[in-house]
């Protein structure tokens, strides 16, 4: 069993030496989750659509990104989900650099789909000019599939 002493409400120390802020851990495991659902259609194999994602909707840090699709009659996902980390940018950008997001998958089946995600720049003369959430799939869909995206901000 392990010992620690307490400083005040927040703080204590622990065991092993550890100094913990209580509040701040709270603070990080129950923070804000933004989420959207979006319909997206990937009409052709190996291509990139935008989500409907970009810029503004997120403040400017580090995020931890679900995506969550059960859309058995269009693309035989069932019950998948899709994370990773992501970085964004709020404000407007000048380059036209792409970056994938690396991604843990796990579900009931994803019937040999292979679901990609990526974040894509605007240069300064492009509409819209920001950054912009990506999907592309290696498998045609038959219609608009439905994703529920969850970012919580870590940094």
């Amino acid at each position: 069993m392990s010992k620690s002493i307490k400083f005040n409400d927040n703080n204590y120390l622990d065991s092993a030496g550890i100094v913990h802020n209580r509040k701040m851990l709270e603070n990080f495991l129950v923070g804000e989750i933004k989420e959207f659902v979006k319909q997206v259609n990937v009409s052709t194999i190996n291509t990139w659509y935008d989500v409907g994602i970009s810029g503004d909707d997120l403040e400017t840090g580090t995020y931890i990104m679900e995506a969550y699709t059960n859309s058995s009659g269009v693309n035989n996902q069932y019950q998948e989900r899709l994370s990773g980390i992501v970085a964004w940018y709020h404000s407007g950008t000048n380059d036209s650099g792409t970056n994938e997001i690396p991604l843990s998958k796990a579900g009931h089946a994803r019937n040999s789909h292979d679901i990609r995600f990526r974040i894509a720049r605007s240069r300064s003369t492009e509409s819209p000019n920001s950054i912009r959430l990506q999907v592309s799939d290696t498998i045609a869909w038959s219609g608009s599939g439905t994703f529920t995206i969850k970012f919580r901000k870590i940094i």
